[in-house]
């Protein structure tokens, strides 16, 4: 008989959810706990929220908001004097889905905190509704960023039978829009669907002279990543029309690629790789003054559209527009529409909308060149067709 490694570890979380969410701990009524599982970028586009909850829980209930997020995630709050009456607590959620350990550890030190409201805005993760399950609290309440089924037994029980209050998206929304629906759903203070703008933070003195162009090749996973050769194809292509610098971005996990990409180069001696190097106040400041920025579908686009700078995205077709969300009706007047670059419409499209289940080919593909397919089939000639549109406008300055 064959045994399924996954299965059993998916039960130990299941088991150790019931077990702990059973616990009775008198709840402190003035803690509301908000687990934040997103990344950088998610965080962008969720200040504006984050500050009319604070208004209404802080400043209005007196309150103590208690931000489950990652370290990265709170350094960014930091970075722009966002995490004021804010208490900060360490979560993954990758690391909750492959540890046990780590995922006993979290709650257990959630259930210290005895929070009476728990505010969970969810993305499309099964293992964050066992966790918001094992931690006591009075009320629990959920609003669904994608408006979507739950596959298996497990999954439907949780979410059932976790929250005393659910509230759903309409279909197609973007996340801005999730964000506004869902204060309106809270009855508090609507927001504007748009994306915020980020204080000026950082410097990049002693960093960079001139004009250059930002490049993030990084993403949230690296099989998100367009490939090193086409990015070396599209950067010469930049410095072969443009006399500016290119200087590489990101975080430490981002050192390989760039490293990758500009060995590819033909002319990397007007290179600074910063990849790695940089607090997250100075990487937003190498964006905030770049001349453009071409990165993948990452935090990079929206930390560039918060500062007004124009980004190319080479973007998967997964819901691309849920996470790139800027409507025209609330655009500003020097604010910057990324420009967004897919490959053919592909029968796999919308994969998040079957729980992130990929089809054989985009497997194969992924298998084969380490990219996911929809990535993969981006065309090299059509990011220079949008650099060739960044180019003119930039002439026209």
């Amino acid at each position: 008989m064959i045994i399924n490694k996954r299965k059993i570890i998916n039960l130990e979380y299941c088991v150790f959810s019931i077990l702990f969410g059973k616990k009775r701990i008198k709840a402190n009524n003035d803690v509301v706990f908000i687990p934040f599982f997103g990344r950088l970028g998610d965080m962008v586009m969720f200040l504006s929220t984050l500050q009319e909850l604070k208004k209404l829980f802080v400043n209005k209930m007196r309150k103590k908001i208690v931000l489950g997020c990652r370290k990265e995630v709170w350094s960014l709050l930091q970075s722009i004097n966002a995490e004021q009456d804010l208490c900060f607590f360490e979560l993954h959620r990758e690391n909750l889905d492959i540890s046990i350990n780590y995922f006993f550890d979290r709650v257990m030190a959630a259930q210290k905190i005895k929070p009476s409201c728990i505010l969970h805005i969810r993305e499309n993760a099964v293992i964050e509704d066992l966790f918001i399950h094992a931690i006591p609290a009075d009320e629990k309440i959920i609003y669904r960023s994608f408006a979507i089924e739950h596959e298996g037994r497990a999954s439907r029980f949780f979410s059932g039978n976790t929250y005393t209050k659910e509230m759903v998206p309409h279909d197609n929304m973007d996340q801005l829009t999730c964000y506004a629906d869902m204060m309106r759903k809270l009855g508090l203070k609507s927001i504007k669907s748009r994306i915020p703008l980020l204080p000026e933070v950082g410097t990049i003195n002693g960093i960079i002279h001139g004009k250059y162009v930002c490049i993030c090749p990084g993403a949230s996973v690296e099989n998100k990543c367009w490939p090193s050769e086409r990015y070396a194809r599209v950067l010469d292509y930049i410095t072969e029309r443009l006399p500016y610098q290119i200087v590489f971005c990101g975080g430490k996990d981002d050192q390989y690629i760039s490293a990758c990409i500009i060995k590819k180069m033909k002319n990397s001696d007007i290179v600074l790789d910063m990849t790695g190097k940089t607090a997250i106040a100075d990487w937003i400041a190498l964006i905030r003054n770049a001349e453009f920025v071409l990165t993948n579908e990452s935090g990079a686009v929206h930390i560039a559209a918060s500062n007004q700078v124009q980004a190319i995205c080479i973007g998967e077709q997964k819901y691309s527009d849920k996470w790139l969300p800027y409507r025209p009706e609330e655009i500003r007047e020097n604010d910057k529409i990324p420009i967004v670059v897919r490959g053919p419409r592909l029968n796999c499209e919308f994969c998040a909308a079957r729980n992130f289940k990929r089809d054989a080919e985009c497997i194969q593909c992924y298998q084969k060149n380490g990219v996911i397919r929809c990535v993969f089939e981006v065309k090299t000639e059509d990011v220079i067709q949008a650099v060739d549109e960044v180019i003119i406008s930039l002439k026209q300055k």
